[in-house]
């Protein structure tokens, strides 16, 4: 069902305001679950210079729930080390970044043109979703039953009226500005030029954070041979002359020839550090950068972005399917403000020792930091990554339950996400976890069937949601299960436990097998609307108590 006109209204379920990969991926996710989406964007193509260029493991999983990132990577380079790079002593931190994490690589480079081009074909195959360029949001109004926007063309102006409206609008978002919501936080006193080319002198596979008092600054490989440099700017510096082609060759000969280098982009931009007050009033939501604004120095300001359209999109689903009230949406801005703040904090640390330039603070940095990083247990957190805070919710809408007993140590738990692992079927075909769930609930069984721990009605219910999965080791006879061919979750938690994940793939629940009827109810009770009519309404299928 496409989006409908009556009496020259667009009539739509979500309007998202901003075509970026937020906004698309965002859009997608909607219309796989069969929401009307109507997507707007002032501009009226993809702007074709690189912007974002690093994927972390984390936003792999989100694309891998659209069901193409298993061909979109292999035209991205993996990162095989990371590297702060002092020029006093040499590596102040090193660590190896040429792994796995949930089956899909550490960090992966991409050029955005291209990652954008792929994100808009897949929408436009959409039958629920439709995309318009060139179109300006002016205005809109509120009610208790939706959005009325005002949009504007070349063909003049229009309505649409939606129940949500989205802002993916990016820093300057003009939803955000129609909310009037503050953003809280800084923005960095020194500018930063960027420069992009086509022919990277050096290729390599390392990023290497150059902590260098004279000229802080970064280089990292980029898709197709090319390489990026952002280097910060200093009191001396003109930021009308850095870009000229005198100054680049001067900033780029310790690593080559710009003759030989075909400069693609040298801009100089200002970095900001700032969180959105808010991430939802009423039905309007702010998504990706509208939301907040993460210095580049994590590589972790589009995963934002890609975390919360994986969020936001099946709570709308289910809201606008019925299947689950308004309370839902709340949780929202529960979930996503606290691990964006911690994204954005994480960014300016590192920034901190990247751009240090006093005396005090480098000797510090060189001479307490660096052999710090050698100790064993510290370089083992910065080998694996897991300086990056873990993607999890301590709060919002999951279950505070105990959980099980005799799980091993770090095993994921209630608001982690689920690991992914491989699974083997009896054929011996290999599939992805995600790819086999989809983007929906799953009950899944550690050593045991969880539809055997459900009453009829229950697993009648349940296929409205999702599925359900038994999973063996390969020690355990379990018929009709599917083996865990990595070991992943078998190992970590005892036989008998069930987790409940949630469509973006956080878990709900971690509980024992036979106290999975009590939550199923508790999550249905919890999870389904009120209002809607009786054969519609779980709670209310559950309370017939039909155990046919």
């Amino acid at each position: 069902m496409t989006n409908a006109i009556s009496k020259n209204v667009i009539e739509t379920d979500v309007l998202i305001a901003g075509a970026g990969p937020v906004g698309v991926v965002l859009a997608r996710l909607l219309a796989d679950r069969g929401v009307r989406v109507l997507v707007i964007d002032r501009e009226t193509d993809v702007m074709r210079i690189p912007r974002a260029i690093a994927l972390d493991d984390d936003g792999g999983r989100v694309l891998q729930a659209l069901g193409e990132f298993a061909r979109l990577r292999h035209g991205m380079p993996r990162i095989e080390r990371v590297r702060m790079i002092s020029p006093g002593i040499g590596d102040i931190f090193s660590y190896d970044a040429n792994c796995w994490r949930n089956a899909n690589p550490m960090v992966l480079m991409f050029r955005q043109p291209e990652l954008e081009d792929a994100l808009r074909e897949g929408l436009l195959r959409s039958r629920t979703a439709s995309l318009r360029t060139g179109v300006v949001l002016e205005t809109f109004t509120t009610n208790p039953d939706g959005v009325t926007a005002t949009l504007r063309s070349g063909d003049g102006s229009e309505k649409v009226r939606a129940k949500y409206l989205i802002g993916c609008d990016g820093a300057r978002s003009t939803v955000r500005k129609l909310l009037g919501v503050g953003m809280i936080g800084s923005t960095y006193e020194k500018d930063w030029l960027v420069v992009d080319v086509r022919r990277d002198p050096a290729p390599n596979r390392e990023v290497h954070f150059l902590c260098d008092p004279r000229r802080p600054g970064v280089t990292m490989p980029a898709p197709e041979g090319g390489r990026r440099w952002e280097f910060m700017l200093g009191d001396d510096d003109d930021r009308t002359t850095i870009t000229s082609r005198e100054s680049l060759e001067r900033l780029l000969a310790p690593w080559g020839d710009i003759t030989r280098m075909d400069v693609e982009r040298a801009a100089v931009y200002t970095f900001h550090a700032r969180v959105a007050e808010n991430f939802q009033r009423g039905r309007v939501f702010l998504a990706g950068d509208a939301a907040h604004l993460t210095p580049p120095f994590a590589g972790q300001g589009l995963m934002a972005g890609l975390r919360d359209a994986q969020n936001l999109a099946w709570k709308i689903a289910a809201v606008v399917h019925g299947d689950a009230s308004d309370a839902l949406l709340q949780t929202y801005e529960t979930e996503r403000l606290p691990n964006a703040r911690t994204m954005v904090r994480l960014a300016k640390l590192m920034g901190e020792i990247i751009m240090a330039r006093s005396p005090a603070r480098c000797a510090f940095r060189d001479h307490v930091l660096s052999p710090v990083g050698r100790l064993p247990g510290l370089r083992q957190l910065l080998s694996s990554l897991d300086i990056k805070p873990r993607t999890r919710i301590p709060a919002g809408f999951i279950s505070h339950s105990r959980g099980v007993r005799g799980y091993s140590r770090g095993v994921a738990q209630a608001g982690d996400l689920l690991p992914q692992t491989t699974l083997l079927d009896a054929q011996g075909t290999a599939q992805l976890l995600d790819d086999r769930i989809g983007y929906r609930w799953a009950l899944i069984g550690v050593g045991t069937d969880p539809a055997h721990h459900l009453r009829r009605d229950q697993q009648h219910i349940w296929q409205r949601y999702g599925t359900t999965l038994a999973l063996a080791g390969r020690d355990i006879s379990l018929p009709g299960a599917v083996l865990d061919h990595e070991g992943t979750l078998v190992s970590g938690w005892p036989q008998g436990t069930c987790l409940i994940a949630r469509p973006d793939r956080h878990l709900y629940a971690v509980v024992e097998a036979v106290a999975l009827e009590r939550h199923v109810d508790a999550l249905l009770e919890r999870f389904a609307a009120p209002a809607p009519p009786a054969h519609a309404n779980p709670v209310a299928l559950l309370r017939k108590g039909s155990h046919a």
